[in-house]
């Protein structure tokens, strides 16, 4: 006996006719042979609305099967369908990294096999792009497997290990709890990458832009006096660019960003309605460097955001900046 759960995505279109693809044990497809093998289009209708089952029959979906063997008791149902939701959103949160991406699967469809019944399961959660607009991913072989590759090499590096949660409090896969894990067993890299989810699910700009800090901060901050200098410099030398006049570029923008994060923390005004319509696409460039910080981490697996030596952290990042801002910084 079996389980089937399908997951429709309005904003996800795969390029070919009657195309698949698959990881883990879940398919991503536009083929109908997977509805019609488990889900009666009526009954799919009236458990879903007709909207929802065009959806699934227009666009793409994901799928999966689960045997009976695998579910210890009907009670275990409902969390092995989280479990799902959990992984398919966590693949996909890694497209982010490829470019700015609004997919997500909020909304899940199973059979309870003994009534024949179709059972909907909602998540409230929902990433935004920079600009805020709800854009169509097209999806084809190339981006499918860029996407396969960055989520297993980057997986392990971008979300904390279940090692470090007690046992006892341990949920089913990546469904914990952050108030069971300690801060100081968390990385720079998973710290940030904490941050990053917040920024992508929330609507107002101003702090979209302070959570964007923050993050930066967590990766860069050595410590001592000058903290936002400090940050700016380093963010932007580490991204590196094909003139000094870029890499500075970028030292102000998010120096720029800092003084509005500024101004919304200590309830100051902004200076004018020109200031207010600039934040936008301070949001878009700033969002783009910090893609640009990931992809570098992620391809050095770390690197010195690993680093554990205060000293040889802060020495390291001063080499660097030095050469391009030449004044020495003050640290504790």
């Amino acid at each position: 006996m079996y389980i089937a759960i399908v997951a429709p995505n309005r904003y996800l279109q795969i390029l070919e006719d009657e195309k698949t693809f698959s990881f883990e044990n879940i398919l991503i497809t536009n083929e109908h042979k997977y509805l019609d093998e488990w889900f009666e289009r009526e009954t799919l209708r009236k458990e879903a609305g007709e909207y929802l089952k065009r959806q699934l029959y227009n666009g793409a979906y994901a799928f999966t099967v689960l045997r009976l063997s695998e579910i210890r008791s009907y009670e275990d149902i409902p969390q092995l369908v989280f479990d799902f939701q959990v992984r398919l959103n966590s693949f996909f949160n890694f497209l982010w990294f490829l470019e700015d991406s609004n997919i997500f699967f909020p909304e899940t469809f199973f059979i309870k096999i003994d009534e024949g019944k179709v059972i909907r399961n909602y998540n409230t959660f929902s990433p935004k792009r920079a600009d805020f607009t709800q854009k169509v991913t097209l999806l084809n072989e190339k981006k499918f497997n860029d996407l396969l590759t960055f989520y297993k090499t980057s997986n392990n590096l971008l979300l904390p290990n279940l090692d470090i949660i007690p046992k006892e409090k341990r949920k089913h896969l990546q469904g914990y709890n952050l108030n069971d894990i300690s801060l100081n067993k968390l990385s720079r890299i998973h710290k940030a990458k904490l941050f990053l989810d917040k920024i992508r699910e929330e609507i107002y700009v101003i702090l979209r832009i302070a959570l964007c800090i923050s993050l930066l901060e967590n990766l860069f901050n050595g410590g001592g006096e000058k903290i936002s200098k400090m940050v700016c410099q380093r963010a932007a030398c580490y991204i590196g660019a094909e003139t000094i006049g870029k890499i500075k570029e970028n030292e102000r923008l998010i120096n720029k960003a800092y003084d509005i994060r500024s101004k919304y923390f200590h309830g100051q005004s902004l200076k004018s309605a020109k200031e207010f319509k600039q934040q936008q696409e301070i949001l878009i460039k700033l969002e783009n460097i910090i893609r640009t910080i990931f992809n570098k981490l992620i391809g050095e697996k770390g690197g010195l955001f690993l680093e554990t030596d205060k000293i040889v952290f802060n020495f390291t990042f001063n080499e660097m900046t030095q050469k391009i801002f030449p004044v020495q910084q003050d640290l504790a």
